[in-house]
Parts: C-alpha cells; structure tokens; sequence
C-alpha cells in the first residue's frame, strides 16, 4: 500500500491542478443553508415568571420531549438528498434542543411587554421590610 507521506505528496499534487482549483472556488462561493422544519413537539413545558419588575420568563422541558423534525439543507438553490447527512443534521439537533431545554437547562425570553405599563416608582410591587408607621 501507498505510505502516509506519499498519499500526502499525491493529495497535494492534486489539489494544486487548475481545474481542482476552479472547482472549490466555485464551490465555496455557494451559499449553503439549512432550513428545519418541526412537525411535531411534545413534552411537558415548565415556564417560570419571575415577579415584576423583570421583562424576562424562562421556559424548559420537564423530561424529555419528542421533537419531530426533518432538516432540509441547501446548497445554493439545490436540496441535498444525502439522507446519511440529513439524518445526523436532525439527530444534532434534537440533541442540542436535549440539552438547552431539558431542565435543569432552560432558555429565557425578554418580553419588553412585561415591564411596560408600570409606573417607574410601582415597578416593585412589594413594600420594603421594615417598621410599619401605622397610627
């Protein structure tokens, strides 16, 4: 068999050929995409709002939820139908939704709305502690 050095020295030759260069410039200017498409999630879904004055609620998974999803990527205006990589695509996603959304992981969500409407001097809605001056 052909030693590492020499399989090195022959893919380098290769590479540095015209028309191998014109082929990955081409190539590489290609937009490549991925669109997803979710068609189906179901879990339990625990949402925690904080009390005013916060513009923020945090959302997790109580348990593992099933995500059904297809991946679609692109290269350029094509569809890739490779379903070995499509399939990993999917598989690292749901994985990632695994491992951001599963409590104790949860995501957070500003909702500006939440903070809006309250005066400036009621955003905190709990006196604070101390003696009461009631006569």
């Amino acid at each position: 068999g052909m030693k590492a050095a020499q399989l090195k020295r022959v893919v380098n030759r290769i590479k540095r050929m015209p028309i191998v260069r014109r082929a990955a410039e081409k190539i590489s200017s290609v937009p490549l995409s991925l669109e997803v498409e979710v068609r189906g999630l179901h879990g339990t879904l625990v949402v925690n709002v904080p009390p005013p004055p916060s513009d923020v609620i945090w959302y997790g998974f109580k348990g593992s939820p099933r995500l059904s999803l297809v991946a679609k990527p692109r290269l350029g205006q094509r569809q890739v139908h490779m379903a070995k990589v499509t399939h990993w695509i999917e598989r690292k996603l749901c994985e990632l939704v695994e491992k951001k959304l599963v409590l104790p992981n949860m995501e957070d969500l500003v909702i500006p709305l939440l903070n809006s409407g309250l005066p400036e001097d009621k955003q905190d809605p709990l006196p604070s502690p101390g003696p009461s001056n009631a006569s």
